[in-house]
């Protein structure tokens, strides 16, 4: 389990950014292509497609929040499908679910 130090650390890691700020990405385009669309759902999809990076801080913390029961080295090591569903799940959990 990660110490709340670690989980703050973890913030800085370079490794974990560029990982989120790709799965911003592929979400952001997902929910564009999306069938049915969620006004509040675009409306992030399309702020994240022009500047993923001003995503990060909300997703990053709401990944480590989510995945503090792992250790630091898991949670920087995580499989990119792993960073993709935190991503979607702190979408769906901030934003609207998908309809």
């Amino acid at each position: 389990m990660a110490t709340l130090a670690e989980l703050s650390e973890l913030r800085f890691s370079g490794i974990l950014i560029n990982k989120i700020t790709a799965a911003i990405a592929k979400e952001a385009h997902k929910i564009l292509g999306e069938a049915i669309a969620v006004a509040a759902r675009v409306s992030w999809a399309n702020e994240a497609i022009q500047d993923p990076e001003g995503k990060i801080e909300e997703m990053m913390w709401y990944l480590l929040a989510e995945n503090a029961a792992f250790t630091k080295a898991q949670i920087e090591g995580a499989a990119d499908s792993g960073i993709e569903t935190a991503v979607a799940n702190a979408v769906n959990a901030r934003v609207a679910p998908p309809a």
